[in-house]
């Protein structure tokens, strides 16, 4: 039961941020979002370690989206040129 409410909650919550990032309010660096897709994969594999469950399975796979996501993203601030 906890890992379906915890898997609602994430989506709920990285849809939060993500219409806040198209939006324009939060501007986070790469970095910052390759570390919340390894927060996920951390508490997936937290949650699938104490009882194998396929949701469990894809928190885990949504951290390993949200970091490949983040490590694509473009630095606009950059000052590398």
């Amino acid at each position: 039961m906890i890992d379906l409410i915890s898997l609602i909650f994430i989506i709920i919550l990285l849809l939060v941020f993500g219409f806040y990032y198209f939006l324009g309010f939060i501007n986070p660096a790469s970095i910052q979002i390759q570390l919340l897709g390894i927060l996920l994969v951390l508490f997936g594999g937290f949650l699938y370690l104490n009882q194998p469950h396929p949701l469990n399975f894809m928190i885990m796979t949504l951290g390993l989206m949200v970091g490949a996501i983040g490590s694509f993203k473009s630095n606009e601030n950059s000052t590398n040129e």
